[in-house]
């Protein structure tokens, strides 16, 4: 039996709740109207290639993407085994298993050569990423030249996830550290109760 320390277990069985509870997962409900946001952007902008959605939990952007823009293929990753089983028996039923793939991967060490994404998504994973330089960096390595990421996080979360750290939960350093990383025409903002920041290769 795998041992796990009360943070690790309270993250599993959250996860475990939010797969399998169709009453327990009221936050995906309300990223819903953000994920449709997100799709529509990707659509207007006339967005081709591989898209990649960093903690995808139970894929819910990567199946909205694949129900509208047939010309996108999707990656979802995740850390947690549990969401993305769920992610993938979803993909099966609906029969998205040729567009879309689930990998169990850490933004810190992704696991694609440099220059194969075309975009990079993150939406309320930011504040648990151990270190957010490297991933950050990660998503630069792999992402084309012009390739943009978009990435929307809750202050709160990074509030609380930071309580004794330093807190990046602000525009102005989030913007900071995307450029010093290389992005270009960094944008960070408020968007709802999410930041959202935006930069392109």
């Amino acid at each position: 039996m795998v041992k796990r320390n009360v943070w690790e277990r309270v993250r599993y069985w959250r996860a475990r709740c939010s797969a399998y509870n169709p009453f327990f997962p009221i936050t995906l409900r309300q990223r819903e109207g953000l994920f449709q946001r997100i799709v529509k952007e990707i659509c207007v902008n006339k967005e081709r290639g591989i898209v990649l959605d960093v903690g995808t939990g139970t894929g819910r952007l990567p199946l909205l993407l694949a129900e509208v823009a047939p010309e996108i293929t999707c990656i979802g990753i995740d850390l947690n085994a549990v969401l993305l089983q769920k992610a993938k028996q979803i993909s099966s039923e609906k029969h998205f298993n040729d567009r879309i793939s689930f990998l169990q991967a850490d933004v810190q060490a992704l696991p694609f050569a440099n220059l194969s994404i075309d975009s990079a998504v993150s939406v309320a994973s930011l504040h648990q990423w151990p270190d957010r330089v490297k991933g950050i960096k990660e998503l630069y390595r792999v992402l084309k030249n012009q390739g943009i990421v978009r990435i929307w996080v809750s202050p709160m979360l990074m509030w609380l996830w930071d309580f004794f750290k330093r807190n990046l939960a602000n525009c102005k350093d989030l913007k900071v550290l995307f450029e010093t990383t290389g992005f270009k025409g960094v944008l960070a903002g408020s968007e709802d109760v999410f930041l959202r920041i935006f930069g392109r290769k």
